[in-house]
């Protein structure tokens, strides 16, 4: 895969390349936010003329990033990922929740916080979920299944389209960790919750969304 900046400088004499973790900052998303850093300060939510330039600059902002998400929904922004997941996970109905054993610590740790039911599925030795266990567990009672799109550690791509078709029929919501995936890995349909990080693709640090299907409101 083509890396935008690829083998830029982390510091003298070091090459970095751990493009998984974060990226670097693109130069056309620099130039972007400049004018907004420099010279623009208004409150998107205040009634004059340069709140109503700022609320419209962030709609902007809104409509493309959900330009590569599903139909049928719309992005809310947050502080990263992990907020947006805190909050779709926090949110669910109550109920069981599923998960798998390779999700990123940010969604094992919501849902151990959010205590009650609970079941990890398992992984096979090429990291993909046990679907017989996933039959098995996402039954009439479950509230939400959390399933990462990529694996952000070894790049396993998980049957989330599957998984959001046994959701569906037992009536839970489907949330997708697609931080390694935007922008890479087209998101199947039929999810109703979707976590992403401007970090992990060129964006600023510090800035992630939750993209929820209409009548989603954890």
């Amino acid at each position: 895969m083509a890396r935008r900046g690829e083998g830029c400088a982390a510091g003298r004499g070091v090459t970095y390349l751990d493009y998984q973790a974060t990226t670097p900052l693109a130069p056309e998303a620099f130039e972007a936010m400049l004018p907004w850093l420099r010279d623009q300060h208004a409150n998107p939510h205040s009634p004059h003329r340069a709140g109503r330039a700022a609320r419209a600059a962030v709609e902007v902002a809104r409509d493309r990033v959900a330009a590569l998400l599903p139909a049928g929904g719309r992005v809310a922004f947050t502080g990263g990922a992990t907020e947006a997941l805190n909050w779709a996970i926090k949110g669910a109905p109550a109920g069981r929740v599923v998960t798998i054993a390779t999700e990123h610590a940010a969604v094992l740790d919501a849902v151990a916080a959010r205590g009650g039911d609970t079941v990890v599925l398992p992984v096979g030795a090429d990291g993909l979920v046990d679907m017989d266990a996933a039959r098995g567990a996402i039954l009439p009672g479950t509230a939400l299944v959390a399933v990462m799109l990529v694996n952000n550690e070894i790049g396993v791509i998980q049957p989330v389209a599957e998984l959001a078709a046994l959701a569906r029929d037992a009536g839970a919501w489907m949330l997708v960790d697609a931080v390694q995936g935007y922008g890479r890995v087209p998101i199947p349909d039929g999810v109703d919750l979707i976590a992403i990080s401007a970090h992990k693709v060129h964006g600023p640090k510090g800035i992630g969304a939750l993209w929820r299907r209409d009548g989603i409101a954890p």
